[in-house]
Parts: C-alpha cells; structure tokens; sequence
C-alpha cells in the first residue's frame, strides 16, 4: 500500500477483526485506513484509526442465539 497507494478496500472502508490485548485478552476490533499523501500525491504515511467493540459484538452474538433459540422448529 505504501508503494502503490492502492488497498483492497475502499478509502475510510470499516474493517472488523479479532484482536489481543497486551494483557492478552482476545477484544473484537473495528478499524479505518486512511492513507496521507505528500505534495505529489505520492503516500508518506497511513493511518490507522481502532476502536474495541468488544462489549457490542458480545451482545450481538447473544441477541442472535436468543433469535435462534426462539426461533419456531419445523416439523
């Protein structure tokens, strides 16, 4: 990405992925890339901007096993 200025995701695209923290406790991840370009267009820098969403992406995935479990069996 630095040497192209091309990523396989759209610019400001949110990306999820599972983490670790330095504690190693595994935390759910959301975060943006944004590229910085000089006064070419050329990239200098990127920037990555993560936020822990563990606490909601728990609370998704009990909200979607209640659904399941209510949800009416066929016969």
């Amino acid at each position: 990405m630095m040497s192209s200025g091309q990523s396989q995701y759209p610019e400001g695209h949110l990306l999820s992925a599972p983490g670790r923290r330095k504690d190693g406790a595994q935390v759910s991840i959301e975060f943006t890339v944004v590229t910085v370009k000089d006064d070419r267009g050329g990239v200098s820098n990127i920037v990555a901007l993560m936020r822990d969403v563990t606490a909601r992406f728990e609370k998704m995935k009990a909200l979607r096993k209640h659904v399941h479990a209510s949800a009416p069996r066929s016969a």
